[in-house]
């Protein structure tokens, strides 16, 4: 009913900006019968642009409430954190011992991020900006997403919002047991993307993967992951979840700190119905101290494709939390993006 409001008040300010064409001899309107003056031309432009900015008004709050619909992306997400926030934390911490079964290249990341000390990761809550291209080619457009993972139970929520050409866009990823999905919506409503089945089940289980890589390493003492030396800098690991095995290299610099993520097990869909296998890479940069655990604060997503790399991606973190503790704060999710100032304050 709201949306064909504002179109309602789109199509009536359109007309009246016609007959301010019409009164001040722009155009010839054969639609409107009759004389319009000048005065009576200014009259009409100022009604239709009134009726013009109600409709621009109106966008946000249609929106907003679009977003309150027990379907809407942001009331499922939601409803995924919150039946996994509903189990109880961990409280034993990291120690040196939990490391031992480790190759020595990921027992220095882990001490280098911060993870001997705290408690073993349940869970772990982020807030990204960045922005994202659908083919080469293409401009980027900004986004924001958010996302929370768990891995007592490993299931993997993102929601992610843009605009194209002023069009807004969103994007839910759910990851639980066995089964992942990725879906896309115009406005909110027209959904265009339902990609599942096996290749989404592979695919969004390196992405986990990678976020325990990338955002929650300690949860890498846990994981049910096999390892293999490959060189000094280089190690692969094969990583299995509820039926799922995929397998990554992962590649560390000089200093110990994770530098790239490489994978050949995730697939390259813009519909949902059709899937490439290409090698997908996380390349990462800029540690910063997150409420003291260091983390990437920017990485890339690039697809190695026959023509060459292409980076359909970028992200800064701006703020993370782990363990429940995003509950004593509860996100105003996409209120308006998130500034580094306000990420670092305490």
């Amino acid at each position: 009913m709201k949306t064909a409001f504002i179109i309602l008040l789109v199509v009536h300010g359109a007309i009246h900006l016609v007959g301010f064409a019409k009164g001040f001899g722009f155009a010839e309107v054969s639609l409107i019968h009759g004389s319009i003056g000048r005065a009576l031309g200014a009259v009409w432009l100022f009604a239709g642009l009134a009726f013009l900015a109600a409709a621009i008004l109106l966008v946000p709050l249609v929106l907003a409430l679009l977003d309150l619909r027990t379907t809407s992306f942001t009331s499922l997400y939601r409803r995924e954190v919150e039946r996994g926030l509903a189990r109880r934390a961990p409280t034993t911490r990291i120690t040196e011992a939990d490391l031992a079964p480790l190759p020595q290249l990921v027992q220095t990341y882990l001490r280098r991020v911060g993870a001997v000390g705290r408690p073993h990761v349940r869970d772990v809550h982020a807030r990204w900006q960045g922005e994202m291209k659908r083919k080469p080619g293409e401009a980027f457009m900004p986004i924001t997403a958010e996302q929370h993972d768990f891995f007592d139970e490993p299931s993997r929520v993102f929601l992610m919002k843009a605009r194209l050409h002023g069009v807004p866009f969103e994007g839910l990823h759910v990851y639980v047991g066995p089964s992942a999905t990725m879906r896309v919506r115009v406005a909110g409503i027209i959904e265009v993307v339902d990609a599942r089945g096996p290749e989404m089940n592979r695919s969004e289980t390196v992405t986990l993967f990678n976020d325990m890589c990338l955002l929650a390493p300690a949860t890498l003492v846990d994981a049910d992951v096999k390892w293999q030396p490959v060189d000094a800098r280089t190690v692969r690991a094969t990583f299995t979840n509820a039926g799922n095995t995929i397998s990554a290299l992962l590649l560390f610099d000089e200093s110990g700190d994770l530098a790239n993520f490489t994978s050949n097990d995730r697939d390259q869909s813009a519909d949902g119905k059709t899937y490439r296998t290409l090698p997908w890479s996380t390349p990462v940069r800029e540690y910063e101290d997150y409420g003291g655990v260091r983390l990437p604060s920017r990485a890339e997503a690039v697809w190695t494709e026959p023509e060459g790399d292409y980076v359909y991606a970028r992200f800064e973190l701006m703020e993370v939390d782990f363990n429940g503790r995003a509950r004593a704060n509860p996100p105003s999710t996409f209120a308006q993006p998130v500034t580094p100032e306000q990420a670092s304050a305490p």
